[in-house]
This record gives C-alpha cells, sequence and structure tokens, in this order.
C-alpha cells in the first residue's frame, strides 16, 4: 500500500483509499484491465509511488463510475 494509506484509516472510516501501485478496480472494466496490465508491466521505478498517468486514470473512472463528492489525489 501507499503514503496515503499511512494517513487514512480505511477500514474504520470506510474511505475508499488506491495508492501506490495497487491495483484499479472501479470503472470500465476493459480501460481498468489495460490499466491494470500498464502499471503491472511498466518499469517500477519507485516502489511505493505509481506513476501520475495511471493515478489520473484511474481517478477519472473513479469520478465517472461513483460521482464521488471528494477526490484527493497526491
Amino acid at each position: 500500500m501507499g503514503r496515503l494509506s499511512l494517513h487514512i484509516n480505511h477500514k474504520r472510516s470506510g474511505i475508499e483509499v488506491n495508492a501506490g501501485w495497487m491495483p484499479l478496480k472501479v470503472g470500465n472494466p476493459e480501460r481498468i484491465e489495460a490499466l491494470n496490465y500498464i502499471a503491472k508491466n511498466i518499469f517500477h521505478e519507485w516502489d511505493g509511488v505509481r506513476y501520475d498517468s495511471i493515478t489520473t486514470s484511474g481517478a477519472l473512472e473513479e469520478m465517472k463510475t461513483n460521482k464521488p463528492r471528494v477526490l484527493l489525489s497526491r
């Protein structure tokens, strides 16, 4: 899990956390599958830090699917 999971108690609060190289789960299944494939097979320059383009694409899928009131991307 990424650093954000250290700051948010997602089990107690129910806030969904997707950080570091965790697989994406929400959104268009074909797009999520492609993003997860890329994330799994791309060079990981940093252990706990996912590339912004993958994180942003995952966040956009989350917004389209669940329409959250708040979205934090660090």
